[in-house]
């Protein structure tokens, strides 16, 4: 990304866009303390498209620690409360009209996840931002729902939440 590619937001300092995990438009906003100079977003680009570029080649990664913290159990709980699909056994009805069958394999569930946005958080340190992450799932398991994950300055991966 470049510094034209960004604009200024009423949310956070910078937002703009980029494709990652085949996604064409993820949103992407980057966040500076109040104070920062004007030059932020231009001093801090390189660490900003490392970080992207470590985002692109750790889906796997970050697919694995939401395995780890039960994810498809959940997105499993929260199919069971759609609508029946009178037709076929252990079948549902989401949201977006599609038809999940339980239980939902690991690679389903793997392939079904894609990055809404990512949030670049900058404190006064000068430090590598803290990441913060919203998911999806297509199918829509979570009923309009994102998974948060956070990842901080050491790229350590962290499940925070189902956004409710």
């Amino acid at each position: 990304m470049n510094i034209s590619d960004f604009t200024t937001s009423d949310d956070f300092s910078y937002e703009g866009s980029v494709a990652i995990w085949g996604k064409n438009k993820v949103n992407i906003a980057v966040d500076f303390p109040a104070d920062a100079p004007d030059s932020a977003l231009e001093q801090h680009m390189t660490v900003i498209n490392e970080k992207l570029d470590w985002l692109r080649n750790s889906r796997n990664r970050i697919l694995s620690v939401l395995i780890d913290n039960d994810l498809i159990s959940e997105a499993e709980e929260w199919v069971c409360e759609a609508q029946p699909d009178e037709g076929y056994n252990d079948a549902y009805i989401l949201e977006d009209d599609s038809r999940v069958l339980l239980p939902i394999s690991e690679e389903t569930f793997r392939n079904s996840v894609n990055i809404e946005s990512v949030t670049f958080f900058f404190d006064d340190n000068n430090e590598p931002p803290i990441i913060e992450l919203y998911l999806v799932c297509s199918p829509d398991y979570f009923a309009g729902h994102c998974i948060i994950v956070d990842v901080d300055e050491k790229n350590h991966i962290e499940y925070r939440n189902i956004d409710k």
